[in-house]
């Protein structure tokens, strides 16, 4: 019994892991890409960070959007997916970053 919940220790560890990797992957390609990402403090099963893109003459933001995380088969929770399906039907730009590594 202990060996079982040691392999599912370590499995959690891993898969947190993987997760903080994907989401610094994340931000490093939108930051690349002209984006300001912001962490949303204590969000459980919501979007991951906000993201605004600014003028870079004018600092105006030109673009606001949320982006939700996912690394290898993850998916997303049922609170996630309703959140989605509010973001669509809003027309509030909303991305979907799954990282299969």
């Amino acid at each position: 019994m202990d060996d079982k919940k040691q392999r599912k220790r370590e499995r959690i560890i891993r898969n947190k892991a993987k997760g903080k990797a994907g989401e610094f992957e994340a931000r490093v390609m939108y930051n690349l890409g002209g984006y300001e990402t912001h962490k949303r403090p204590d969000n459980p099963g919501g979007p991951d960070y906000d993201l605004i893109k600014r003028n870079p003459l004018t600092h105006e933001i030109m673009e606001e959007k949320t982006m939700e995380v996912k690394t290898g088969n993850a998916k997303l929770s049922k609170k996630q997916e309703s959140a989605d399906i509010i973001y669509r039907t809003n027309a509030f730009p909303h991305n979907l970053f799954n990282n299969k590594h």
